[in-house]
């Protein structure tokens, strides 16, 4: 059985202009000590489904379908039991560090509340665990840092830093959403490595949610493309990567900048036209076929559903070119 079983899951948010629709009918596993990519445009679900693994979702929103984490149902569990889970079994990197941090704390004071809080450990033993975790992700001069305030850091050291809170328990998953925004490119690189290696050195399972494909290229698993809350693309990363299954996938990786690519030399910037769906009125067919420039009459009217071809699973009426599996 797998680690985390998703069915079904649809969250909807109740606003004052109506239902929004964020995560519509969206199914999928994660093994014990995989990395999981899920990409996609701002506002295609990634994060509101990440939330509902972590039961984290605000009081607007409502979801329905399952989640199970080690065969126990998530979205039914009552709040102490859900507090249970969150950092023991199941963590998050949030994208912001400087406002997931508390700037008035030293990191000493928020990391070994977390283990007194969970652990039961004392505050000696807790501190002592505190510094192991930030010299595993790669915090220089650790013991003398951890009694420093969040704001005396640089950006790339926060975000190590929320990530060594995050495995303090030793969670058996971390979700890092969106993890390397705001960073430079070479602080990226090495987020990303990071996260490598504590798969590698930890054996945890990582769900990774980002926009940009280009980053999970070398790092995960397999791939999840999402749009308009549901998924179009889904299966191992370097056939995705190499032969995209999907137009919208194959849009999304025409977006990134290429060495290779003459228009990147010269400093043009390809983009999808047109604009993402409006989720409090999707349309009835599939949510990309405004954007989709090979699109099809059938597309509009009818949702294509998430097929099986091998390894791969793709929701699309298109024959796209073959794809390998």
């Amino acid at each position: 059985m797998s680690l985390l079983q998703v069915r079904n899951l649809e969250v909807t948010f109740a606003t004052g202009d109506g239902p929004v629709h964020a995560v519509n009918g969206v199914s999928f596993d994660v093994e014990c000590g995989e990395i999981l990519a899920i990409t996609g445009e701002s506002g295609s679900g990634k994060s509101q489904t990440a939330f509902s693994i972590m039961g984290l979702l605000p009081h607007q929103a409502t979801a329905s379908g399952s989640v199970k984490f080690d065969g126990r149902e998530i979205l039914t569990m009552r709040e102490p039991e859900l507090a249970g889970i969150r950092a023991a079994e199941i963590s998050i990197v949030f994208q912001n560090p400087m406002t997931s941090l508390n700037p008035y704390m030293r990191i000493s004071e928020q990391m070994t509340e977390v283990l007194m809080l969970h652990e039961n450990l004392s505050k000696r033993a807790a501190l002592d665990q505190s510094i192991r975790m930030l010299d595993a992700v790669q915090i220089p001069d650790a013991r003398q840092r951890i009694g420093m305030f969040p704001h005396e850091f640089s950006g790339g050291m926060r975000q190590r830093i929320m990530i060594a809170m995050s495995l303090l328990c030793r969670p058996r998953i971390l979700i890092a959403d969106e993890p390397t925004t705001a960073l430079d490119v070479t602080v990226q690189s090495r987020i990303v490595d990071l996260l490598k290696d504590i798969r590698d050195q930890f054996g945890t399972t990582i769900i990774l949610i980002t926009h940009d494909l280009g980053l999970v290229a070398g790092m995960s698993d397999r791939i999840m493309v999402m749009y308009g809350g549901q998924i179009m693309e889904y299966g191992p990363t370097d056939a995705i990567i190499e032969t995209p299954a999907h137009p919208y996938t194959s849009a999304l990786l025409d977006t990134i900048l290429r060495l290779d690519d003459d228009s990147s030399q010269r400093g043009e910037l390809r983009v999808i036209d047109g604009e993402p769906p409006d989720m409090r009125s999707l349309p009835a067919g599939c949510p990309f076929q405004p954007r989709c420039p090979a699109r099809l009459p059938e597309c509009a009217g009818h949702r294509p559903l998430l097929r099986a071809t091998g390894k791969r699973k793709r929701a699309c009426h298109i024959d796209f070119p073959s794809a390998s599996p």
